[in-house]
């Protein structure tokens, strides 16, 4: 059971990652090279954030790195928000 949710957990993941290379490349056509690499610069900065809080987070707790994540979608989902209000996205 366990093994099974891990494997449909990586394979959605990598599914996801691989997915957005087609769609990023069509928001900003003629900045291509640009967005493609400001939006990995921001995955990477997103899982060296995370790996970085994990642990401590995880000291205190599953509800702390509930409550963390919760406020870091929250925020992504406020940005988005705001960027699709102006005509950005």
């Amino acid at each position: 059971g366990a093994l099974l949710g891990l494997f449909c957990f990586y394979l959605s993941f990598e599914f996801l990652v691989v997915s957005t290379l087609p769609m990023m490349t069509e928001v900003v056509p003629e900045a291509r090279a640009t967005f493609m690499g400001t939006v990995i610069a921001c995955m990477s900065l997103g899982r060296a954030l995370g790996g970085l809080l994990s642990a401590p987070l995880f000291a205190h707790g599953l509800e702390a790195n509930l409550i963390v994540s919760l406020i870091f979608n929250l925020g992504a989902m406020l940005a988005l928000w705001q960027l699709n209000r102006r005509g950005i996205v």
